[in-house]
């Protein structure tokens, strides 16, 4: 079964609108039966009704081919037909099926031209690069000192420190996650206002962190500006004159905000920017492809990440900020994307869902610089 077309996928959204076996969550569900639960947990089934079928069509059509050699949308027709029997609904969906069913047509592989086996294209230009080396420079790692009751946690004499990633989005302003200047195990409780505050005064940013063997250079926050625990988001000013021999704080840039329009549709391929378990500033490039969104705030997606990944910057192709990077979470076992087995769905927020919830001076200030 190939993919659809546009006015394909169409046809069969109107149909499946039509039909009453989708009128809510529980009918929905029956539509992925025999699929990898992975499919479900990225569509918001809930939902409003068009906007789930929607998600329904466009996800499996991204998924394609799994594992076993079933078609993903192949598999939803089917379970709609079932459903169907003997209503006026079964005839316009098999002849949807019969229609884009070519499982039986084989092509030897000598007889295919060069082509584009994506429907992103991962070729790029060279200047891709070099794009990406300017807009890596904005990233640091985040050390943040761990205070309980307004006193520093020691481990063996020294600060006990917790890790992790942000950038700059405006000359002085940085992005991490709450959760990293919060600076908290699971096991803990969570820190109160004045620990959070006097950890994110003490934090420090270490920029140009590449090599273990150069050195890099490190800049005080100076306060924190705005946060919040559900969107997982804190803004921090950094002090422009860095410590030691640093350069000024402008030497390393700040990146640019993609236009709220830009869109977020399955396969779209990101790249993220990081310091994994607070190593050196490391990358993930474009074949991180974007799994699902969740509502206005949140999207999913499939890369490589660690501890100390939480607060990078998830970038489109124009190295254009679309997401704050906040967690990874686990999927259950045999979940395949593209016929490849995944153990994880990294999410991020949305930027301008960050943007939305900023103090209107902050965002105006932020506003400046892009």
């Amino acid at each position: 079964m190939p993919k659809l077309t546009p006015l394909q996928q169409n046809e069969l959204v109107d149909v499946l609108l039509d039909f009453p076996g989708t009128k809510n969550a529980e009918q929905r569900q029956a539509l992925l039966f025999s699929l990898p639960p992975q499919v479900a947990d990225s569509i918001d089934l809930p939902g409003e009704r068009a906007g789930a079928i929607i998600k329904i069509v466009e996800t499996l059509e991204y998924w394609g081919q799994l594992a076993d050699g079933r078609w993903a949308t192949e598999v939803m027709l089917r379970n709609a037909l079932r459903a169907a029997k003997s209503t006026q609904f079964e005839q316009r969906l098999e002849g949807i099926r019969q229609n884009f069913d070519l499982s039986d047509t084989k092509v030897q592989m000598s007889e295919l031209p060069e082509q584009i086996v994506s429907d992103f294209s991962y070729l790029m230009p060279v200047g891709f690069l070099d794009r990406g080396q300017r807009a890596a420079r904005a990233v640091a790692r985040i050390c943040v000192p761990r205070i309980f009751n307004g006193q520093p946690q020691l481990l063996s004499g020294k600060p006990s420190l917790a890790l992790g990633t942000g950038w700059m989005i405006s000359p002085d302003l940085l992005v991490t996650n709450h959760h990293v200047i919060a600076a908290r195990f699971d096991e803990e409780d969570a820190a109160d206002a004045s620990d959070i505050a006097l950890q994110a005064k003490g934090a420090e940013a270490w920029f140009d962190y590449v090599d273990l063997d150069k050195p890099y250079h490190v800049y005080a926050m100076m306060a924190l500006e705005a946060s919040d625990r559900n969107l997982d988001y804190a803004v921090l000013r950094v002090g422009i004159a860095g410590v030691g021999d640093a350069p000024p704080l402008s030497e390393w840039g700040h990146l640019r905000i993609a236009d709220e329009s830009n869109e977020l549709r399955p396969g779209r391929p990101l790249n993220i920017v990081q310091h994994p378990s607070g190593d050196v500033k490391q990358i993930a490039i474009r074949r991180n492809d974007l799994v699902s969104t969740r509502g206005d705030d949140e999207f999913c997606y499939l890369t490589d990440t660690l501890p100390g990944s939480s607060g990078s910057p998830v970038f489109d192709d124009d190295w254009l900020v679309v997401g704050l990077h906040r967690a990874s979470r686990t999927v259950p076992e045999k979940t395949y994307m593209k016929g490849e087995a995944i153990k994880y769905n990294n999410v991020g927020v949305r930027i301008h869902a960050i943007l939305r919830h900023l103090p209107a001076t902050l965002r105006a200030e932020i506003a400046v610089g892009q």
